[in-house]
């Protein structure tokens, strides 16, 4: 069926039938197209819906860890702001050991310097200690040599000591010896020596021990007689050695 451009169709309530399956853009649409199509739209608007349903919880998922993490940057926030704080007063802290470390620097340039120093002065003494410490070993071998010398020398006195306590023990002898000799002669010449004169007169010029209850004295050179006191056991004047016979003691000039 044919129709004239621009002119109105009246189907009067009734049904078009056998309508095709549109093609162009400006074909009519059947009722199986429709609802196929209808159905598809529905299909898609169900999944659409059950989109935007699973889109509405994750986002209130999402939003709800947004709380979370906003409430956690909040915390973060506020731990770096204290951070911050801290990191302040450690910068402050920083400058001020900063400020510490130059001076304790400077100090230990300064030790440093002094160190260098003392440390020549140390090597110097060591040289001057070496030297002292081998004219010491050289002295400690003079001495060792020195006393073995003395221990030589103290061994020799001891020897000559000894020599000389015998020679004085054999000097005591001899003098006693001499000392009897002598007693015996002065004895002799003061009981037998004949009267003589002055120059001819034995002179006793040592002082004797008793011999056989006899004493013999030196005299003084001064007196005219030379003088003899004989002690003997009993009385009696005894013979007075040196004077003439029959002489008296008071003649004589001989004294007891």
């Amino acid at each position: 069926m044919a129709l004239t451009a621009g002119t109105a169709i009246d189907a009067g309530g009734n049904r078009i039938q056998n309508v095709g399956a549109p093609v162009a853009g400006t074909d009519a649409a059947n009722k199986d197209y429709v609802d196929t199509a209808l159905t598809t739209v529905q299909g898609s608007v169900t999944t659409l819906s059950n989109t935007v349903a699973s889109h509405e919880t994750r986002i209130t998922v999402v939003e709800a860890q947004n709380i979370q993490q906003d409430n956690r940057l909040t915390a973060v926030e506020n731990t770096n702001t204290v951070q911050d704080n801290r990191l302040t007063s450690v910068e402050n802290v920083n400058v001020a050991q900063d400020g510490r470390l130059t001076t304790v620097e400077n100090t230990n340039i300064v030790q440093d310097t002094r160190l260098g120093a003392v440390e020549t002065e140390n090597v110097t003494q060591n040289i001057r200690l070496t030297s002292i410490e081998n004219v010491n070993a050289g002295q400690d071998s003079r001495m060792t040599a020195i006393e073995a010398v003395n221990t030589i020398q103290a061994n020799q006195i001891s020897t000559l000591q000894d020599q000389v306590g015998d020679l004085r023990t054999s000097v005591t002898g001899l003098r006693r010896n001499i000392q009897e000799a002598n007693g015996g002669i002065a004895a002799a010449v003061a009981l037998g020596a004949p009267w003589s004169s002055l120059t001819a007169m034995y002179q006793c010029r040592s002082t004797w021990r008793p011999i056989a209850g006899n004493r013999a004295f030196r005299a003084p050179s001064s007196d005219a007689w030379h003088r003899r006191s004989i002690s003997t056991q009993g009385s009696g004047d005894p013979p007075c050695a040196g004077r003439p016979p029959g002489a008296s003691a008071s003649a004589s000039g001989c004294k007891r």
